[in-house]
């Protein structure tokens, strides 16, 4: 999945709230794609905790399974040892 991102999933990794919060205002509410990996997923992984709150309150699933690693944002927090998200 390297470099194939969408802008939406980019401003997650980043952990860029103002700009997650522009892309779900405009794409209705959609908050994750049905392949690959999701912004939420992203969030939970690179411990953007703010990103990973608002996507909650957007119907984010936590339990999303990511197509690359087989977990979900739960264990990529773990692994990650990000545990204030």
């Amino acid at each position: 999945f390297a470099g194939d991102y969408t802008p939406f999933e980019e401003a997650c990794r980043n952990g860029d709230l103002p700009r997650v919060k522009e892309l779900v205002a405009a794409d209705g509410g959609v908050v994750q794609r049905e392949e690959g990996r999701s912004g939420f997923n992203w969030a939970a992984y690179n411990g953007a905790a703010p990103v990973v709150r608002y996507l909650l309150t957007c119907g984010a699933e936590p339990d999303f399974l990511d197509a690359a690693s087989g977990g979900n944002a739960f264990h990529a927090v773990c692994c990650m040892g990000h545990l204030s998200v």
